[in-house]
């Protein structure tokens, strides 16, 4: 009888030891449509309202300088943004994701965006369709060194993007990001993929 109590307490405490991991990274339930739920704070960040780390698409680190001479994928290569290269998954665990084009339009079809300052820090606080709210705050990018922090925000997506006419700024040198200032939201913006943008994940289902 005493090993059993002691079984059932051993695999209790895993529970509580997984739950608690999955709680390391907190999440908000918008109520959409898809079902994504979306992280509360940027990588990097401690708060929702700091702007976290910037990364190239499909690199897991940062850097000192942002340009295509930097770039990790410098040579057009079409990579997918698998897991190897995909920060939210490397930095906070498989249960994490950058976002798809798709979710990020949803996001903004779905929510109330509202331009607003959160602790100090300009951003869009979001209002889902239950009521829930998540704050983006502006942390501009990085090209080369530095980039409008505070009055715009560039969130990268998972999904290349591809202009019809090819060019050095379409083809396999851009992706989509989510872009927006205090006048306008884009969510399907893009830009080149060797600058600096935030990142905010969304959890697997």
């Amino acid at each position: 009888m005493k090993a059993i109590h002691f079984i059932s307490a051993f695999f209790a405490l895993m529970l509580a030891t997984l739950c608690c991991s999955a709680q390391d990274h907190p999440f908000v339930d918008l109520g959409l449509p898809s079902g994504t739920l979306w992280a509360k704070t940027n990588i990097g960040a401690d708060n929702p309202e700091d702007y976290g780390n910037h990364y190239a698409w499909g690199e897991i680190s940062t850097k000192n300088t942002y340009d295509w001479a930097t770039y990790n994928y410098n040579d057009y290569s079409s990579i997918t943004l698998d897991v190897i290269h995909d920060v939210a998954y490397q930095e906070w665990g498989k249960e994490w994701c950058l976002p798809t084009l798709e979710q990020c339009q949803e996001l903004y079809d779905k929510c109330r965006w509202k331009w607003t300052t959160l602790n100090g820090k300009n951003g869009y606080l979001l209002t889902g369709p239950n009521g829930n709210t998540l704050f983006l705050p502006a942390g501009g990018w990085k090209q080369l060194h530095s980039g409008r922090a505070g009055s715009f925000g560039f969130y990268w997506t998972s999904t290349l993007y591809r202009m019809r006419t090819g060019g050095f700024m379409g083809g396999l040198s851009t992706a989509h990001c989510l872009a927006f200032n205090s006048e306008e939201i884009i969510s399907d913006y893009y830009g080149m993929r060797c600058y600096g943008c935030t990142i905010r994940a969304v959890r697997r289902r």
